[in-house]
């Protein structure tokens, strides 16, 4: 099965689009560049090497590289090196980045498929959570990063053997249309969950948007809300047992 780019198109306020043609399917991806250039290494992919030395061209096709590679939500680019770095990573566009330490890398510039400017979730917003498994508490859900297995701080996991819930607080009221979820890239790592969005600070008098038996194998699971529910309480609550794990999380408004 061959795939063919049919569009590529670079704006000018850091917005690259591409568009893939793969078994007779178009497949869009849309990658925003972040603020972010220094991220841990042991979330990359693989690095491809160049020959063109115009910064431009080699971002596109940077871009096409990731696109390709189901895994791929992050790539960034090094002029010295020319080198593209292609990474299994959730960055948000507000994200500022990590220290500069050993095991991480620092580019010139990155763009980030996860990334989307409507996205309201903030580092600041108040969370509370049911107890976590080693110290991988709720705040680690809205930080704006996600590199699986490099650092616990970055992400929430539910303690084992438990009914596990997360709550995220907007700290205001919006009509939402969609939810994203970035979590351990196996579904079992969010599984049989309710989730509820309301006004009420109790989740049981919310609307309940969605009953996610099993999330994305990829560690991406995207919930459209239909219609769109008003509210500023987020709440995700386990109906097992099982692991439960929300990395990132990204909250669209309705248009």
């Amino acid at each position: 099965m061959t795939s063919t780019f049919v569009k590529i198109v670079l704006f000018g306020l850091g917005l690259l689009s591409e568009f893939l043609c793969h078994g007779g399917e178009i497949t869009n991806r849309r990658f925003v560049k972040v603020v972010a250039t220094t991220v841990h290494t042991k979330c990359r992919i693989r690095q491809e090497f160049f020959i063109s030395r115009n910064a431009d061209l080699t971002i596109n096709e940077c871009s096409r590289k990731c696109l390709t590679q189901d895994k791929c939500k992050l790539f960034c680019y090094h002029s010295d090196s020319n080198a593209c770095d292609l990474y299994h990573s959730f960055v948000s566009h507000w994200f500022t980045g990590i220290d500069t330490t050993v095991g991480t890398m620092t580019y010139d510039v990155c763009y980030s498929a996860w990334a989307d400017d409507r996205n309201i979730i903030r580092s600041t917003m108040n969370t509370n959570s049911s107890p976590p498994y080693d110290n991988r508490v709720s705040s680690g859900s809205v930080d704006g990063y996600l590199c699986w297995g490099v650092v616990k701080e970055y992400r929430f996991t539910g303690a084992i053997n438990q009914l596990n819930f997360l709550q995220v607080d907007f700290g205001y009221e919006v009509t939402v249309g969609r939810l994203s979820v970035g979590h351990r890239p196996n579904s079992v790592y969010f599984q049989n969950v309710t989730v509820r969005l309301g006004v009420s600070s109790n989740e049981l008098d919310n609307t309940v948007i969605a009953n996610v038996t099993d999330g994305m194998p990829s560690g991406w699971t995207d919930l459209d809300i239909k219609p769109p529910t008003v509210g500023r309480y987020l709440h995700f609550e386990t109906n097992s047992s099982a692991y439960f794990d929300v990395g990132e999380l990204q909250v669209i408004p309705a248009e």
